[in-house]
């Protein structure tokens, strides 16, 4: 249950971008139920896996992948239609240092939640994005847990407010708005934290801690805020001076694009936490017949069939053993796999196509369950913890693939994430994330809706957003590039230079 926030002075995504992902979505759906005193009554005990509880209909149920792990599952407890992904690992020590995850919350791949001196809460709505980290670190920390109410009304310039408080929830006000969500609770406004970036803190409703960015302890990402990729925030005056130029300032104003976007990814994860616990249950095989207990673990389908939610109404399995000259465009159901018990911990679902997987490493996951197709060459060095994502397929692009060519080299804990290619209004046309052959992508590195050519280096915990790297009208790219460690690029950040570095 979230606290109210009444007036203390007191996350690609990317922010320093109009996040256009037009999708037609409203504003998130409210529970099924009236509220309870406790927002996350089930522990992620044995009982309460994969499904939590386990006789709760689909539609309000939670869904914890098999390979998310737990220490101290007694303490690491959820509401209901949470979303737990592959190779998650959330860390509780006792009833007073516990993680509570709220309703219609998701946690993605390879992220990881740990809580030491304090409560961790995860308020409803809230989204922490792939790679993401939420580090107790002595005191509480948490995301979505401080309503952004009251709200003023809409139109005002945020600048007009004295304090950073007001500023922010005016931004807010007006974001929501732009969205198209009129008479908003702002009980439930989502917040998020990004790909491969860390929470020491408390970030509030409507506000957003995009990629690779950090909140240190004791400084709170106010509700209307959102940072700049890469940043960190060590001082709450950092936190609370929003500008437009990411070269003198970390954080700026949420758009309507952000609105839209954080309301999406809640709908998009609602829909798989329903997906997935009906395909766990049709042991019958009534609707795909490979569904069923063992088609969450592994290599299998995606829940496509079972949700039937408009992104993604079919469950497919992935494809292993193109030749390596073969067109991978073209499916071909006689390479179609399932496997619930691979020689490595792996998850590869729904529609991803690989010529091979023998140079695989653990925690790998490959989710086509949301954009797809996914598409994977000959040759491919895997890095630890990769994880290889896309948005849905529906609204503003037609592609929104990913598509790894061959004798690509992965450092550990890369990410890959897909859903076309324009960024906001204005940028470049739908096109698929790209990785050439014989790049080599450094450790933590993000490459988010981006094209990269071949031979290129990318440095360690870089960010590339909207990026491609000389690649012309065609697609066609043939500049290779050395990429410093940190370097930040957006779409217009030319070739051989960064728009700046990741600050810590």
């Amino acid at each position: 249950m979230k606290t109210t926030l009444a007036s203390q002075a007191s996350l690609l995504l990317v922010a320093g971008l109009t996040i256009a992902v037009l999708l037609t979505v409203g504003p998130a759906s409210s529970p099924s139920t009236a509220a309870t005193p406790d927002p996350c009554p089930y522990p992620l005990t044995e009982a309460n896996r994969p499904v939590a509880p386990p006789t709760a209909p689909a539609e309000r149920a939670s869904f914890t992948d098999p390979t998310a792990e737990t220490q101290g599952a007694d303490f690491v407890k959820v509401g209901e239609q949470v979303y737990v992904a592959p190779f998650a690992r959330l860390e509780a020590q006792s009833a007073v240092d516990v993680i509570c995850i709220g309703h219609a919350a998701n946690v993605q791949d390879n992220t990881l939640l740990k809580v030491s001196g304090g409560r961790m809460d995860l308020g409803d709505y809230s989204i922490v994005a792939h790679g993401a980290q939420m580090v107790g670190d002595g005191g509480p920390v948490s995301i979505a847990y401080r309503d952004a109410c009251p709200l003023p009304a809409p139109g005002t310039p945020p600048d007009v407010w004295t304090t950073a408080d007001e500023r922010g929830r005016q931004a807010l006000a007006n974001a929501l708005a732009g969205a198209g969500v009129t008479s908003p609770d702002c009980t439930k406004v989502p917040a998020f934290i990004g790909f491969n970036a860390l929470n020491h803190s408390h970030i509030e409703d409507g506000a957003l801690l995009s990629v690779m960015s950090r909140l240190q302890p004791g400084v709170v990402l106010r509700a209307g805020y959102t940072t700049y990729p890469g940043k960190s925030l060590n001082s709450q005056t950092e936190a609370d001076t929003a500008g437009a130029d990411f070269t003198r300032f970390k954080v700026r104003y949420v758009t309507a694009g952000d609105v839209v976007f954080m309301n999406a990814v809640v709908h998009v994860n609602e829909c798989l936490a329903k997906g997935y616990t009906r395909q766990y249950r049709d042991t019958a095989r009534a609707v795909h017949p490979f569904g069923g207990p063992e088609s969450i673990h592994g290599i299998g389908i995606d829940p496509g069939s079972y949700h039937r939610c408009a992104f993604n109404t079919d469950s497919e399995r992935p494809t292993i053993g193109y030749a390596p000259d073969a067109d991978l465009t073209v499916r071909d159901l006689r390479l179609a796999v399932s496997d619930p018990n691979p020689s490595k911990k792996i998850r590869i679902i729904g529609d991803a196509r690989l010529v091979d997987i023998d140079k695989i490493q653990d925690h790998v996951s490959i989710r086509a369950d949301e954009g797809e197709p996914f598409s994977f060459r000959g040759g491919i060095e895997w890095g630890f913890a990769n994880t290889f994502h896309a948005l849905e397929t529906e609204a503003e692009d037609p592609v929104r693939d990913v598509r790894l060519r061959a004798n690509v080299k992965l450092e550990e804990r890369v990410l890959v994430h897909g859903g076309g290619r324009r960024l906001r209004a204005g940028g470049p046309d739908g096109e698929p994330t790209q990785i050439d052959d014989n790049a080599i992508i450094g450790k933590e590195a993000v490459v988010f809706r981006s094209h990269v050519s071949a031979g290129t280096k990318v440095g360690a915990r870089a960010v590339l957003a909207g990026y491609d790297n000389g690649c012309d009208a065609g697609g066609n790219c043939t500049l290779a590039e050395v990429i410093p460690d940190g370097c930040v690029k957006f779409s217009d950040t030319p070739a051989n230079t960064c728009a700046y570095h990741v600050e810590w």
